[in-house]
C-alpha cells in the first residue's frame, strides 16, 4: 500500500494530480477497509489470535468493506468461534495429582456447596480462572516474549 501510494505521488509530479488520484483513492479505501477489519474483530491470527482470520479470509473481508459492504454484515459471515484444543492427560491416577488440590478447586467451583458443579457455577469459576473461551471480537489476553536470541 505505502509502496503504491508513494509511486503515485511520484507519478503525480511527473503527470499531475489526475494520474494518481484512482490509486491514491483505492489505496485510501485500502488502508480504511484493513482498520474497520482490524477495529471490528476481523483481524488476522497473526495480530488477533487463534480466533483471527486467515490471511486468504482477512483479503476477502476487506475487498468486500472497499465494495462499499457494511462490518455488520461481514462479521456473521467472517467471525467464527475458536476453541482451542486442549491435551488432557491420558493418566487418570497417581502420585502427580494432588488430589487435595483438586477437591479444594471442586468446592470453590461448587459455589452453593450442594457436592455438585452447575453450568452456571462451572461458568463462573472458569471465568474467575480467567480460562473461559472469550468470544469472537474480544480482547484476548496475551503476552509478549523478546529474546535476544529471536532472529531479526
Amino acid at each position: 500500500m505505502a509502496a503504491m501510494t508513494h509511486a503515485a505521488v511520484l507519478k503525480e509530479k511527473q503527470l499531475g494530480p489526475a494520474s494518481s488520484k484512482p490509486i491514491l483513492q483505492f489505496t485510501g479505501k485500502m488502508r480504511a477497509g484493513m482498520e474497520t477489519a482490524f477495529v471490528n474483530g476481523l483481524g488476522t491470527r497473526d495480530l488477533a489470535g487463534p480466533q483471527g482470520l486467515t490471511t486468504e479470509k482477512f483479503v476477502d473481508a476487506v475487498a468486500e468493506l472497499i465494495d462499499g459492504k457494511s462490518v455488520e454484515s461481514l462479521k456473521p459471515k467472517y467471525q467464527q468461534v475458536s476453541v482451542p484444543v486442549v491435551q488432557l492427560p491420558t493418566k487418570t491416577e497417581g502420585d502427580e495429582f494432588d488430589t487435595e488440590l483438586i477437591r479444594s478447586l471442586f468446592q470453590q467451583l461448587d459455589i452453593n456447596g450442594d457436592g455438585s458443579v452447575t453450568l452456571e457455577e462451572f461458568e463462573k469459576g472458569l471465568k474467575r480462572l480467567n480460562v473461559a473461551p472469550r468470544k469472537p471480537g474480544s480482547t484476548p489476553v496475551r503476552e509478549l516474549r523478546i529474546s535476544l536470541d529471536d532472529p531479526f
